[in-house]
């Protein structure tokens, strides 16, 4: 038997994987933390709806402890039957299956309640109102837990990765930058026999060398979920996994480099005894830009009487802050190629976009707005109000006037300064839509995200956009802004 190879510098041939309990089964971990999340924050939305229909209809809703244990044992099996504790679902879904769950599951209390104890039209109120506070506090229950427990070993799920060229690369520094997703790589499966100019931050594996030593295969039995990059891994270790089985995994995702049209837009399409695919256009016609549209008006209207205030307290202190104007203006292609010019809340003394013509680059660099970590030389700095508002994204709040015109969105794809060759092929596809406030690459947690995934990005959400998209991307934009967790 060969020896197994020892470590080197920047590979890791053996590493030492723990095995205690909660590392093999983070699954009911995450489970138990989910659902106290979810109770606890049912108990505050019915006891806020039970104070908001005393305050406004002098209602007393009678509850005592059994009540309250049975209705919260109710929600969280609801939840579960709904899905909302699986973790093979995109957050979208999540989001969604969590929505539907809060509506049944008040109809279902609407229904009990109204055959039996309380027939009272006051009543409808609470349901109205619990109904409200609980679609908000329980996702937002469910973001604040994952960023407390992001990290832990009782939270996050251990993670292989086949392929470590660009893609792979790309996939486990996400990882790794955003833990909140769960997901975190411990082991790295190279094909290439030397090693990469920068030091990885998670232990790599040569492919050759666990060809080579089949007693290896005993370190994945820790590991649940595997990504397989088909095009940076040896052929032998695909046939493996999906065909010869020899590497069994509870969850595999393959991210195919083949094709460059993702998979993620097509559906599959019988035609006779032939499989074909269609791509999605969800946002292309004239139904989807109509409920949209309506979606934008509707949330305009409900969110007037908090914004008109925060909008006034903002203008007034910029304008003591700084004797320049409030505003500063950006020109954006829109919908048909027509140029519009927006407004942004003045963030420095001296601003960039005054002085400094936009260009390609520029474009490619701070694409959707969230550029890099680390911002350009020649970016001037900002005030401290003006950090505040990059960090808060308020400082966008005066494009909901372009939102109210019709001219943009409150969710859609980047927005475009520069007529941009870096779009290739995908330029006609941004003309079709209205560009966005909140984009779905806001959404990911990375500012590290290249020009290219997020143009794909844009590209899914034009392909595959629904209510419930936009809902998630409003959703975690708010979130972000009370945290003040966006990129500067």
């Amino acid at each position: 038997m060969h020896k197994i190879p020892e470590k080197t510098l920047y590979h890791s041939t053996y590493p030492d994987l723990r095995k205690h309990f909660w590392d093999q089964n983070p699954f009911i971990f995450r489970y138990v933390f989910l659902s106290f999340s979810d109770a606890w924050q049912l108990i505050l939305a019915v006891g806020c709806a039970c104070l908001f229909s005393y305050y406004f209809s002098h209602y007393s809703i009678p509850m005592d402890l059994p009540m309250v244990v049975s209705l919260v044992v109710l929600f969280i099996f609801i939840l579960w039957i709904a899905g909302a504790y699986s973790i093979d679902i995109s957050p979208i879904q999540e989001l969604q299956r969590i929505t539907l769950g809060i509506l049944f599951f008040f109809l279902l209390i609407a229904f009990y309640f109204n055959l039996t104890v309380m027939k009272d039209e006051r009543f409808l109120l609470f349901l109205i109102s619990g109904w409200v506070f609980s679609v908000i506090l329980i996702p937002f229950g469910r973001e604040i837990t994952r960023r407390i427990f992001s990290g832990s070993s009782l939270w996050n799920i251990p993670v292989v990765i086949f392929g470590y060229g660009p893609a792979g690369y790309e996939i486990a520094d996400y990882l790794i930058q955003n833990s909140t997703s769960g997901l975190f790589p411990v082991i790295v499966v190279d094909r290439r026999m030397y090693d990469r100019n920068e030091s990885p931050r998670v232990p790599l594996i040569r492919s050759a060398d666990l060809l080579e030593h089949p007693e290896m295969v005993e370190l994945f039995k820790a590991v649940p979920i595997a990504i397989l990059v088909t095009g940076e891994i040896n052929e032998e270790f695909v046939t493996m996994i999906q065909l010869e089985k020899r590497l069994r995994f509870r969850h595999l995702v393959i991210v195919s480099q083949a094709n460059q049209i993702k998979s993620l837009w097509l559906r599959p399409y019988n035609i006779g005894e032939m499989l074909g695919y269609e791509i999605g256009q969800n946002l292309l016609g004239l139904w989807g830009k109509t409920v949209k549209r309506l979606g934008d008006l509707l949330i305009l209207l409900l969110t007037l009487p908090v914004f008109i205030p925060v909008f006034l307290i903002l203008c007034l202190l910029l304008k003591l802050e700084s004797p320049r104007g409030i505003f500063r203006s950006r020109s954006i292609i829109g919908r048909n190629g027509k140029m519009i010019k927006i407004r942004l809340f003045r963030t420095s003394l001296v601003d960039r976009s005054d002085n400094l013509p936009d260009t390609d680059m520029e474009t490619s660099a701070r694409f959707s707005r969230q550029a890099t970590s680390n911002p350009p030389e020649n970016t001037p700095p900002s005030t401290r109000l003006g950090r505040f508002l990059l960090r808060s994204r308020l400082v966008t709040l005066p494009q909901w006037w372009n939102v109210a015109k019709g001219e943009m969105s409150l969710t859609g794809p980047g927005y475009l300064t520069v007529d941009s060759s870096i779009l290739k092929e995908y330029h006609n596809l941004y003309k079709e839509v209205l560009p966005g406030i909140n984009s779905l690459a806001d959404c990911t947690g990375s500012q590290r995200l290249t020009a290219a995934t997020r143009i794909h990005l844009d590209e899914y959400y034009i392909r595959n956009w629904s209510v419930w998209m936009d809902y998630y991307i409003l959703f975690q934009s708010t979130v972000r802004t009370v945290l003040c967790k966006h990129a500067e």
